[in-house]
């Protein structure tokens, strides 16, 4: 007959030398940490790792059956001073765990620093009648607002995601408010949504299935043409790690807006083959040349670079850096160049014209009202010109020729009041 010691694997032994061996903080919201403590008695079966916050509120992390643990991604409490505990508590091999083993550590944030504003947009340009999505994709924000402003709209919202209808074309701006307790970035993007009925249908990828060389190819199967045939199961390849580069021919010159770049990810290969480093340049007559894009740490499978809204005929891309590391090779299985078939976007070649219109319009509405005259003719130029206003996709050479027309007008009505007092005075 033998005598058990029925407590024998409950009992574990305290945590001890708990320590943060390294913290470290990205954009001043995220959180990496190591912790380590001494290896406990060999009753102990794993750890279990809690993460709590400044309220007490407790978050299981991890677990595991070492002397250390690593907790990354951590998002710090929207706080001033943000503190962040980190318990350890011992289990035995029963599955039972001790409060009064366990050991707690705490770490300092730095000082909350205001938001890194940023946020995207569903869709750059619409047709009147459409709505875009704004999306905020700031860093340590608790609050977003939003203000779009235009000839013919001016709209207040708040919250992380807004749509935002436009019933008339035009050019607007949008800014972006973040804020948190240490304070607020404004964000404000100029003339960034534009709304034309030429917009109809959405942007169009221009560069399908156009003429494409490359400096060089791997073999006829990954040559430059299979960039531009809309599929993600054939590519343009290239050996080296910089240098090469690829070109399409549109045919014609259009308005283009984005480059979306499908690489080595998007067709099924490592990350860590995705193009690194690129310079997007344009042309009209393949001898000039004109860089839009230099873009360096690269990680996307995809990636999308806002071109504005640049008029060109020839579209390059150069490999600065082909993969994430050294050496390799380059792998595009797919260059959209988004935009429009058209040489001009008339909301944006008017817009400058527009504004004057309509500000010469405030002014001598104003001083009209003030000559106590009333002028039918006068009046109807008047009421022409502000239908040019609503109107919004007129040319730009109508409308400085409407604008002509109203000062020319308005400059014969004063001086028909001048010259009938002068009568009156003689």
């Amino acid at each position: 007959m033998s005598i058990t010691d029925g407590n024998k694997g409950n009992k574990v032994s305290k945590v001890s030398n708990l320590k943060v061996e390294d913290f470290k903080v990205i954009d001043n919201y995220y959180g990496n940490v190591r912790l380590t403590w001494d290896k406990g008695s060999e009753d102990v079966s794993h750890y279990e790792i809690y993460m709590e916050d400044e309220n007490g509120n407790k978050e299981l992390v991890g677990a595991t059956p070492t002397n250390a643990f690593y907790v990354n991604d951590i998002e710090r409490q929207l706080t001033i001073d943000t503190k962040t505990s980190f318990i350890v508590r011992p289990v035995s091999k029963t599955n039972k765990s001790e409060l009064q083993n366990e050991s707690k550590i705490t770490v300092e944030w730095p000082k909350l620093e205001a938001p890194k504003a940023d946020f995207e947009v569903s869709d750059p340009i619409v047709a009147p009648g459409e709505s875009i999505t704004l999306t905020d994709k700031s860093l340590a924000e608790n609050k977003v607002k939003w203000k779009i402003e235009g000839l013919h709209k001016n709209e207040e919202l708040e919250g992380e995601n807004v749509t935002v209808k436009f019933d008339k074309p035009g050019v607007y701006t949008v800014t972006q408010i973040s804020s948190n307790p240490a304070g607020e970035t404004i964000n404000k993007k100029e003339d960034f949504i534009v709304v034309s009925s030429q917009a109809k249908g959405g942007l169009k990828n221009l560069a399908l299935n156009k003429d494409a060389v490359a400096n060089t190819q791997v073999n006829d199967n990954e040559a430059a043409k299979f960039a531009f045939d809309g599929k993600l199961n054939s590519k343009w390849c290239a050996f080296g790690e910089k240098g090469n580069w690829i070109e399409v021919d549109l045919g014609k010159e259009m308005t283009i807006k984005e480059l979306r770049m499908s690489h080595a990810q998007a067709g099924g290969e490592a990350a860590s083959m995705n193009t690194s480093e690129y310079t997007v340049e344009v042309s009209k007559d393949k001898k000039v040349w004109k860089a839009l894009k230099d873009i360096k740490g690269n990680t996307n499978a995809i990636s999308k670079d806002d071109l504005g809204y640049e008029l060109a005929r020839y579209v390059r891309v150069k490999i600065n850096k082909s993969e994430q590391g050294t050496g390799g090779a380059t792998r595009i299985y797919e260059i959209e160049v988004l935009g429009l078939d058209s040489e001009k976007i008339t909301v944006l070649d008017n817009k400058q014209a527009l504004i004057q219109l309509n500000s010469t319009i405030e002014n001598i509405e104003n001083e009209y009202k003030n000559l106590g005259k009333v002028d039918k003719e006068f009046e109807a130029i008047l009421e022409q010109s502000k239908n040019v206003v609503n109107m919004v996709e007129v040319e730009k050479e109508e409308i400085l020729k409407v604008e002509s027309n109203l000062k020319d007008a308005f400059s014969k009505l004063k001086q028909t009041k001048i010259d009938t007092y002068n009568e009156q005075l003689s």
